[in-house]
């Protein structure tokens, strides 16, 4: 008679995100590592973005314009 071989089924391995391998390089003073920018914007008011999507269904994905509506915030925002 065979014996069966009951194997328990694993994930498969998740990727890991590791710091870079090669840290600034310590002889050059000038050369320090890259500090990411945060965003310095206050959140949206309830006004804003009830402003925001009745401009955006007037006027689509224009933000231009949008802006003009929503003056408290910019393009970006």
């Amino acid at each position: 008679m065979e014996k069966e071989v009951c194997e328990e089924m694993s994930p498969p391995p998740q990727p890991v995100d590791l710091p870079d391998a090669t840290p600034p390089s310590a002889s050059d003073p000038s050369q320090k590592p890259a500090k990411k920018a945060t965003r310095q914007w206050a959140a949206w008011t309830r006004q804003e973005e009830e402003s925001f999507f009745n401009a955006l269904r007037q006027v689509g994905k224009n933000f231009e314009k949008i802006t003009l509506r929503v003056q408290s915030k910019n393009k970006d925002q």
